[in-house]
């Protein structure tokens, strides 16, 4: 998807970040570099939500959103599973993006 698609979805959280969730779910579907940075950004002011941010970033797939993975995963390895969930969704997207 497109870096305008990426901040359209990042608009509707600048309004509404409550909806931290769906916004993390879309920009995962959107996927690619602009959504991984846009994941990170949530996530840096949520470290609360590390499996949905997980989630999202296997969704984007790519080298940067594996790099993101494993470096939340280095602080936290009691995430394991859901790592090892992402990091495969994450190299069969690898190849279409």
């Amino acid at each position: 998807m497109s870096k305008e698609a990426v901040q359209a979805i990042m608009g509707i959280y600048s309004r509404h970040s409550n909806l931290r969730v769906q916004v993390l779910k879309a920009l995962g579907q959107a996927g690619g570099a602009d959504a991984v940075k846009a994941i990170m950004d949530i996530y840096s002011g949520n470290g609360n939500l590390r499996a949905q941010v997980i989630e999202a970033l296997g969704q984007a797939g790519g080298d940067n959103a594996v790099a993101a993975i494993m470096g939340i995963y280095s602080g936290h390895s009691n995430l394991r599973t859901q790592v090892i969930e992402a990091l495969g969704h994450a190299g069969r997207r690898a190849g279409t993006i």
